[in-house]
């Protein structure tokens, strides 16, 4: 006697709800104390914990389509949501399956502790602040083949794989995906070879600071007041457009000083007719200053942190290739505003500005500089933190751009460093949590994948995924 088809069907989508567990028990494994995802141990318990709870729902919904004998009727929607849920954790997986390849698993665990350096001052300074305040979980870098890098905030849509002629594809699927529970940051694949050019990371990072902690309303009021004493009112408009970028730009002078403008201007450098003729207009403010007035803002905000002659120098070097440009008059403002910026105080940060936060010193980039020189001598590298170290491999690449990475003896002599600097403790550690955080956290991801399951569910029968 042949088991009806609706048992069978039944039957065949209990296993593949059971793929879940496996997956995520498995990484969730790889991730303890001494496995090799031990630093990631956090970042993958977010994720799996709202992907668990969504589990949960299907199977709850699973165990009523048996209950209904609806199992032909509704398990396509079943077993579509089964599979939205594997396409959800991908895009995750993907990124931290990353670590496994040899050649990139140095290069994205120096990423990823320099993005959770320039990340943690505003945490704590969060923290600090709220007593009912939750842990989140740092950015996770990873390898993409974009031109530049860039973020996506834990607040934002993102995509995830994409599969042709699946009701749960495209528009669908993207509005299903509203949250996300760690910030990712891309950089481009061929920086791999290229160290020096990671200091735009700290660009990426001054992104998800400004989503996560709430400040963009913050800063548009400090740039409204800073644009009705000193500038033409009909810029305001291209001001406020640009207010995201620059903001970032100037968290990357906080986090990495000099060396940060330093590699933004190798990674905005173009043809210079082009940069010359660059302009922005009332048709299309954009979301982006030109280039060159970038350069002006940031050259500006090293200034107002005491970079004087480290900006003198640099702008020297950027002006011997591009003399000129077509929004002179902006270039005062720019002048204006960052400073500006700097000096903005956070409800959100304990009452207190960035630079009061985060801030590379002074004393920073002496240590930076000596240790660069370390660098280009192939003197062993006994001292510098993470952001010490990024900005002195900037360093080293500007005063010896042949010499740096180029021989063995430098590579092993960074990577030996960066060996001691990275702990192996987990980032953002639960033990640093009350149980009242870790109540709400837990609350938080409940609703979150209940949240998700109801969007999901409906996404899939209009569709017609899951019959009536």
């Amino acid at each position: 006697m042949i088991t009806p088809i609706s048992e069978r069907k039944t039957v065949e989508l209990s296993r593949k709800l059971g793929s879940l567990d496996d997956e995520f028990d498995h990484w969730l494994k790889q991730s303890e104390e001494d496995q090799p995802f031990q630093k990631h141990h956090t970042q993958i318990r977010a994720v799996t914990e709202i992907l668990n709870r969504l589990r949960a729902q299907i199977k709850t919904k699973l165990g009523s389509v048996k209950d209904d004998n609806q199992p032909l009727a509704q398990g396509r929607a079943v077993e579509e949501m089964i599979l939205a849920v594997h396409r959800i954790w991908e895009y995750f997986r993907s990124k931290l399956s990353q670590r496994y390849e040899d050649r990139f698993k140095q290069y994205l665990a120096a990423a990823d502790e320099f993005a959770w350096a320039c990340y943690k001052p505003a945490l704590d300074a969060t923290a600090a602040t709220d007593r009912n305040h939750v842990r989140r979980e740092p950015p996770l870098v990873f390898f993409n083949g974009g031109a530049s890098p860039f973020s996506v905030s834990r607040d934002r849509a993102f995509e995830a794989e994409q599969v042709p002629g699946e009701p749960l594809s495209g528009p669908a699927l993207k509005k299903v995906l509203e949250s996300l529970p760690i910030p990712v940051i891309g950089v481009p694949w061929h920086q791999v070879a290229h160290l020096p050019d990671a200091l735009v990371i700290g660009h990426e990072v001054g992104h998800t600071v400004e989503d996560d902690f709430k400040l963009t309303s913050t800063l548009e009021e400090r740039l409204g007041a800073v644009l009705v004493r000193g500038v033409d009112q009909t810029r305001h408009a291209a001001w406020k457009n640009w207010l995201g970028e620059i903001f970032a730009d100037l968290y990357g002078c906080l986090a990495a000083g000099p060396a940060f403008v330093s590699a933004l201007m190798d990674f905005l450098a173009g043809a210079p007719a082009t940069v010359a003729a660059q302009t922005r207009t009332e048709m299309d403010w954009g979301l982006y200053p030109t280039d060159y007035l970038r350069i002006v803002f940031n050259l500006a905000a090293l200034r107002a942190l005491g970079f004087a002659a480290e900006s003198d120098r640099l702008e020297q070097n950027w002006q011997a290739s591009y003399p000129s440009h077509s929004m002179t008059c902006f270039a005062a403002d720019a002048k204006l505003i960052a400073p500006a910026l700097l000096d903005v105080k956070y409800a959100q940060l304990g009452g207190r500005s960035l630079r009061e936060i985060v801030i590379f010193s002074a004393k920073e980039q002496k240590r930076a500089s000596e240790v660069a020189d370390d660098i280009n001598r192939q003197d062993q590298i006994t001292k510098g933190n993470i952001r010490e170290l990024f900005a002195a491999i900037r360093l080293a690449y500007e005063r010896a751009p042949t010499n740096h990475y180029a021989t063995e003896d430098i590579a092993k002599n960074i990577s030996l460093r960066m060996d001691k600097i990275i702990e192996k403790k987990v980032r953002a550690g639960e033990k640093e949590m009350t149980k009242e955080q870790k109540d709400i956290i837990s609350e938080q991801r409940k609703n979150a994948g209940d949240d998700l399951f109801d969007q999901m569910w409906a996404a899939a029968h209009s569709s017609g995924a899951g019959g009536n």
